[in-house]
């Protein structure tokens, strides 16, 4: 499921400019693989990407703006691989600029590696990537990246000695702990408050700041498209792996997404309700079977 993408670079240009589009259950939303240069994205609307929301990994300038990212298995890649063809060289000098964005990642129903479901990181980057420079944007996470560690190039927060300019960003953490210290578990250093005597990074843990800038944006970016996609419904608790025979108190862990918006979730055993309907994000349900 990582290996298509919704949008596919392929011819080099001198610039390339990408507004207005939406994708649902992709591999990689965009991808310059070559191409691109001194790209833009404006206003599209990403949901459910199964690899990089942004695939930039020929190292390449560019610019983000008013975008929605909501839900991305990794956020944005500036890293080269093995073989890599033609070599994107040095990009140390180019700079991605991200601005009154949105970006929320998504543990997903298939990944790299890892027990299920799992995401990655907001920054997959390469020594050689560009600089970043972050303004107004708001970034969501539930949980830590399942890869963590300096040695696997996967940041939660800005990629170390990439971070050219900053202002008035938030980080809205939904899991455990407080963030900056998933931070320093990981080997990464604490968001900046502020850069250059700028605010820039502030973390919250109230998930209506995200809910309400979601809503705000798509007030502020109307569409015709109908539902073109299927809900998407992948249970992981109890599974299909293992004793098909279950007793005592069994959590039930499943995901549901639509490109529009799933109304609800029922739970169902033997054609009967378990459970009331589940009609918005929660924790694992746990239920008694006799």
């Amino acid at each position: 499921m990582h290996s298509f993408n919704g949008i596919y670079v392929r011819t080099v240009k001198p610039s390339l400019h990408l507004e207005n589009t939406r994708v649902f259950d992709s591999g990689d939303g965009v991808s310059m693989d070559p191409g691109g240069i001194n790209w833009t994205i404006q206003s599209v609307a990403f949901k459910y990407i199964r690899d990089d929301c942004v695939e930039d990994d020929f190292l390449y300038s560019g610019t983000i703006d008013d975008s929605l990212f909501d839900g991305c298995y990794d956020g944005i890649s500036a890293r080269t691989w093995s073989g890599q063809s033609p070599d994107p060289g040095d990009g140390s000098n180019n700079l991605i600029v991200m601005k009154n964005s949105l970006l929320r990642l998504q543990a997903m129903d298939a990944a790299y590696s890892g027990p299920l479901p799992n995401h990655n990181s907001f920054w997959k980057w390469d020594t050689k990537a560009p600089k970043v420079a972050l303004y107004n944007n708001i970034f969501r996470a539930d949980e830590d990246s399942w890869e963590s560690g300096s040695g696997a190039q996967m940041w939660m927060g800005p990629p170390p000695g990439k971070l050219a300019d900053c202002e008035n960003n938030v980080m809205v953490w939904l899991g455990p702990g407080n963030f900056n210290d998933v931070l320093r578990a990981r080997g990464e250093q604490a968001l900046p408050a502020t850069f250059n005597g700028k605010p820039c990074f502030t973390i919250t843990t109230d998930k209506s700041v995200w809910d309400t800038a979601v809503a705000q944006w798509k007030a502020n970016h109307p569409t015709l498209v109908s539902d073109v996609g299927a809900p998407i419904v992948s249970l992981f608790s109890p599974g299909t792996v293992g004793s098909t025979t279950l007793k005592g108190t069994v959590t039930l862990t499943a995901t549901a997404v639509d490109d529009r918006e799933v109304a609800g979730v029922q739970f169902k055993l033997n054609g009967q309700n378990l459970g009331g309907e589940v009609r918005s994000e929660s924790t694992p349900t746990k239920f008694k079977l006799t």
